[in-house]
């Protein structure tokens, strides 16, 4: 959803576009050509930008909210799945699943992405969450079993975190307390203790639980 709530970005995967849609009547306002096989989308925090993970090609698409097109296409790694912004929207972390890598983009400066951490071969980076209070990166791995923890001041794995099978989506606490990882052929949600990095609590869900959200306290 865009910053002021008026607009969904929506990936079209087979289609090869994103398709902009209005909030309060559902009205198709356009369809902006990306790349191929198009998953995962972010909107920045100050709303300006958009980034596309485009899976086959093994680029993002960077899409300008003001005039709803492509600014550039930067290229990563294969199969880029998700993208994590930081606060200032000037950078952004792009997982990359089958070479099991991590890239960095400078958003404004209009320059090409940077490798920044490679993982084990048997790590698949899927989700990619920002933690600001401790300057860190979560990554689940997917068929990896588990979340890398990714200190971002000098990129370097922190240390492997086991959850449940094939974790996905993830949420972190307003708190930053707890991280929940939802697993999806073992349907359950792990929650994570922040500061001890390890899993405290297993919930169980429906069927191939693959995100989570989290919201107020009732």
């Amino acid at each position: 959803m865009s910053a002021n709530g008026k607009q969904f970005f929506i990936a079209n995967e087979d289609a090869a576009a994103v398709s902009v849609v209005d909030v309060t009547n559902g009205a198709l306002l356009k369809r902006i050509p990306v790349g191929r096989e198009p998953e995962g989308v972010r909107i920045s925090p100050d709303g300006r930008w958009v980034l596309v993970t485009n899976e086959t090609d093994s680029s993002v698409s960077v899409i300008d909210t003001h005039s709803l097109t492509v600014v550039r296409t930067v290229t990563v790694g294969q199969r880029p799945r998700d993208v994590a912004f930081t606060p200032d929207s000037q950078l952004a972390y792009v997982s990359s699943e089958s070479d099991a890598s991590l890239y960095r983009i400078h958003i404004a400066d209009g320059e090409g992405a940077e490798k920044v951490l490679q993982l084990r071969k048997e790590a698949r980076p899927m989700g990619v969450l920002l933690d600001t209070s401790r300057q860190r990166l979560y990554l689940s791995t997917g068929r990896g079993g588990g979340i890398a923890v990714v200190e971002l001041d000098h990129p370097r794995l922190l240390t492997e975190i086991t959850a449940g099978t094939r974790p996905w989506g993830m949420a972190l606490s307003s708190d930053a307390r707890h991280l929940y990882t939802a697993n999806g052929p073992s349907n359950n949600v792990s929650v994570i203790d922040a500061s001890e990095l390890r899993v405290i609590a297993t919930i169980p869900v429906g069927r191939s639980p693959w995100g989570v959200v989290l919201g107020p306290n009732p």
